[in-house]
């Protein structure tokens, strides 16, 4: 028995030599130091440093959890009867006489949380199996969806590297998972951990573990199903955590089934299967989002929005489309030699080519993500890669010469600009946010990484003698920029959380790191 237990052993031992010794081994070798880095990072600033649970930290989550475990949808806890005698209860001057649950929406006498109830359930799950009956805030939610999608983007990344022609180098494939995980806003976002991250970054923690499956469905013939039902699983839990992530979903599936057309499989049977396959899942999760809203507020269509108590009202319309996508790609950041050194700008004003529509309004600190994320300028490259393919496309005799990078990675832009899409219903607010910049980053990352891949490849063959030391310097300092941004705007996040929840490491950090007062 032992013999048997020690050849086991042997076997498992040999095999995991020899995948350290692969390329894929390699590149893992470097891979798992930087995720269990980020999370600690992650966790650092949700924390404020501590590491513990902070009480002022909402826990809305846990709310909506607790109603569920009820048997009910709306939370507990009730409105406040004066509240609820009031001829207006959404009015104003009930914020200033402290009768809202702030944010929460009030609907036939009863509370319910307009974010997407996926977290909760799950929140729910842990504790019942856990036999948890203490409070969660969205804190730890938020670190552990972050953590999720740090995970994903690195697994989709890994796979990509692995079906470039020609593998990048191992520090190349280290740069793009750290870009995804640290380029601004994603720590900004961390370091304020409330429902609204918590919501935010759970979404894209299953839209890009949908993505990663769907990858592996490409590239795994064989467990296509098992890859592509998991994938429009995700999907669907990523639109049952935020709504507005239903709309890069139908982008994606169109994507792969054209991919699977041109590439694999050109019947009419198989793009059935395939899109049954990815779209089912989804759609169930899209019925039920819409039962689960008539179930509270008696129309599919409902999210909440309507009937939240705030002084900050959901207001949409197209005339706030030009300046907030101004604000997200080209808002300004204010630079200093003192700590933190780098932090968007409240009440910022806006180009002299711009105005201020009425109802538009400018109060949050809001930074352009192409300020603060050098790497993202790489995506500027396809255009490069558009004109080439073009070209070759149009002037080569043969197809097979039409190489100028592998087609699952012309999938993988699309998939990356399809996410990138998601923060269309966010460009009709009233007001640009920095968080609303988390449904782009993971986009531009995976897609500026591939650029990357493809830059480094094209210097290699380069017959210019200083192409290659010029494009390993241009992605390291583009790195080095967004990691810099990255890692220093989470310390003057919304509401200045080290400030007001750590202060005395916030002026120990301030003292040992400024270059002047």
């Amino acid at each position: 028995m032992n013999s048997q237990k020690e050849v086991r052993l042997d076997r498992y031992w040999r095999a995991t030599k020899r995948l350290w010794q692969t390329p894929l081994g390699k590149q893992l070798v470097v891979a798992i130091p930087i995720v269990l880095s980020l999370c600690y990072f992650y966790a650092f600033l949700a924390s404020t440093g501590t590491f513990q649970m902070l009480p002022q930290r909402p826990d809305y989550y846990d709310r909506m959890a607790e109603g569920f475990r009820a048997g009910h949808l709306y939370i507990v806890e009730l409105p406040n009867p004066r509240l609820l005698a009031k001829a207006d209860p959404y009015a104003p001057e009930n914020f200033f006489e402290n009768l809202w649950l702030w944010d929460a929406s009030l609907y036939k006498g009863h509370y319910y949380m307009y974010w997407g109830p996926v977290p909760g359930l799950l929140l729910l799950a842990w504790k019942v199996l856990t036999g948890y009956h203490g409070t969660v805030n969205d804190q730890w939610g938020t670190v552990i969806y972050t953590c999720g999608r740090l995970i994903a983007g690195t697994g989709l990344i890994l796979g990509l590297a692995k079906h470039m022609q020609a593998r990048p180098p191992t520090w190349l494939v280290a740069v793009a998972i750290l870009m995804f995980g640290i380029t601004s806003p994603i720590p900004f976002i961390v370091a304020r951990p409330d429902v609204y991250e918590a919501s935010l970054l759970a979404g894209q923690c299953f839209l890009f573990s949908g993505i990663w499956a769907c990858f592996s469905g490409i590239t795994n013939p064989r467990r296509r199903t098992l890859f592509f039902v998991t994938a429009g699983v995700m999907w669907g839990m990523a639109f049952g955590s935020r709504a507005p992530n239903i709309v890069p979903v139908p982008f994606i599936i169109s994507a792969t089934l054209y991919y699977l057309w041109t590439k694999q499989d050109r019947s009419v049977a198989s793009v059935i299967r395939n899109a049954l396959r990815l779209g089912l899942p989804f759609s169930a999760f899209v019925v039920a989002f819409g039962i689960y809203n008539y179930l509270r507020f008696d129309s599919p269509f409902e999210f909440g929005t309507k009937y939240h108590v705030s002084l900050q009202p959901f207001t949409f319309h197209f005339k706030y489309f030009v300046q907030n996508i101004y604000a997200y790609l080209f808002a300004p950041v204010k630079w200093s030699c003192s700590f933190p050194f780098v932090v968007g700008v409240k009440f910022r004003e806006l180009p002299k080519f711009l105005t201020v529509p009425a109802g538009y309004m400018i109060f949050e600190k809001v930074a352009g993500i192409l300020r603060m994320g050098g790497f993202l300028w790489l995506q500027l490259l396809f255009a490069v890669w558009a004109v080439e393919a073009f070209g070759k496309k149009l002037f080569s005799s043969s197809i097979t010469r039409y190489k100028s990078t592998p087609y699952v990675h012309r999938w993988a832009l699309v998939c990356s600009l399809s996410a990138i899409v998601g923060i269309f219903p966010a460009l009709g607010l009233w007001e640009a946010s920095m968080r609303y910049l988390g449904d782009i980053a993971g986009g531009m990352a995976i897609a500026a990484s591939v650029a990357a891949f493809w830059l480094v490849r094209r210097s290699d063959d380069s017959p210019h003698p200083n192409a290659k030391l010029l494009a390993r310097t241009l992605v390291i300092v583009l790195a080095m920029h967004s990691c810099f941004v990255g890692f220093f705007t989470a310390f003057a996040a919304f509401d200045e959380p080290f400030l007001r929840y750590n202060p005395t490491l916030y002026q120990r950090m301030g003292k040992a790191l400024s270059v002047c007062e």
